[in-house]
């Protein structure tokens, strides 16, 4: 976060709820899925003369989607290979009996839409789960593939034997795998467009955030930032934490004797060298002026003195150019329990204070 004055100015919080809103509804999605799954094979196991195809494919599926839904809660980052297996058993398992029973109906003089389980309200949802969550292409052709595996040889035999598709259960049949279902790929852009709007939106708000958080001259964070971000820590409760907060020493003289476009190239430089020595996880901001603020997540008293140093080693390692080295001083302290953002600012103002009061150039701890 240090190193990179280009990062978002947290952690791309719309994009973070965003992917956990969508793991959790696939995680959803996958648990009702297997609480039907088990509900259908419930009733097929408590029939007097149940098919065995009846009883086997939805424990199989209940099982299977269950066992999914774990995977997903353990590994929602494997989110995109879990989709693909659960829409891969969801095909298999209504492909199954309806090749099952289409064969049957075909070799014997029993009606399919009597023996039939209720497809037609079990593939949409299976269409429906590709449309919103796979890729545009894979989506289409994932949903077409389920439609000819599935649909398309019901459709096939209600066309041969029209006095089936006449019946209630036929229509109901015709209507739900036929315009229903193809209807389903029309959701495929319409998601899609609405997804783009959002990403868009997302990144309008993320520049936005940019600009209002960011040090137009450096680049770094600004005060409202960096009180921000400080705040956070604070109501966190958080004692490992410790706050830095340094200037520039004899800056006025400098802007004095070279002028501000000096002064300005001297902040630049100072601060892209303290950049450069600062953790990913490190909050570094322009508190105003010559005055920087350095938020340190996880920092000892020890060890935010070292960093401190470390600092203050890095802004005067070398000369800048038309002025020399410059040095710093240096105010560090550590939260405590129960600190305020004034209290906690004040006690790294006064370590500063004291460094300035000591002769410059070096780092003080209260």
């Amino acid at each position: 976060m240090a190193a990179d004055s280009t990062a978002p100015s947290a952690t791309s919080p719309l994009r973070d709820v965003r992917a956990r809103g969508v793991q959790r509804t696939v995680l959803g999605a996958l648990v009702l899925g297997a609480v039907a799954a088990a509900t259908a094979a419930t009733f097929h196991w408590l029939e007097p003369t149940p098919e065995p195809i009846d009883r086997i494919v939805p424990t199989v599926l209940a099982v299977a989607f269950a066992l999914l839904a774990w995977r997903q809660w353990l590994r929602p980052v494997r989110m995109a290979s879990t989709l693909w297996i659960a829409w891969c058993v969801a095909v298999a398992a209504l492909a199954a009996p309806t090749w099952w029973y289409l064969v049957r109906s075909l070799r014997s003089s029993e009606l399919l839409v009597e023996l039939l389980p209720p497809i037609g309200a079990a593939l949409p949802p299976v269409l429906i789960g590709m449309a919103l969550f796979a890729r545009p292409r894979p989506a289409l052709w994932a949903t077409f593939a389920a439609w000819l595996a599935v649909a398309a040889p019901v459709l096939a035999y209600l066309a041969g034997h029209p006095a089936q598709a006449w019946t209630p259960r036929g229509l109901d049949l015709v209507l739900a795998l036929g315009p229903g279902a193809l209807f389903i790929p029309v959701l495929v852009p319409l998601v899609r467009g609405v997804e783009q709007r959002f990403d868009s939106l997302h990144r309008e708000g993320e520049r936005l955030q940019q600009l209002a958080e960011r040090d137009v001259l450096i680049g770094l964070y600004n005060r409202r930032a960096g009180e921000r971000f400080l705040g956070t820590l604070l109501a966190h409760a958080r004692q490992d934490a410790a706050l830095v907060l340094f200037d520039i020493d004899h800056f006025k003289r400098i802007n004095d004797t070279h002028g501000h476009p000096v002064g300005d190239a001297v902040l630049i430089e100072v601060g892209r060298r303290c950049a450069a020595a600062l953790g990913r996880d490190d909050i570094f901001a322009r508190w105003g002026g010559e005055e920087f603020l350095v938020v340190l997540p996880g920092a000892t008293a020890a060890g935010s003195i070292a960093l401190a140093e470390r600092l203050r080693r890095a802004i005067r390692a070398e000369p800048i150019a038309d002025v020399g080295t410059v040095s710093a001083s240096f105010g560090v302290t550590v939260l405590q329990p129960g600190d305020t953002l004034a209290q906690v600012v004040q006690r790294a103002d006064e370590a500063l204070y004291r460094a300035k009061a000591e002769g410059r150039d070096r780092v003080v701890s209260v």
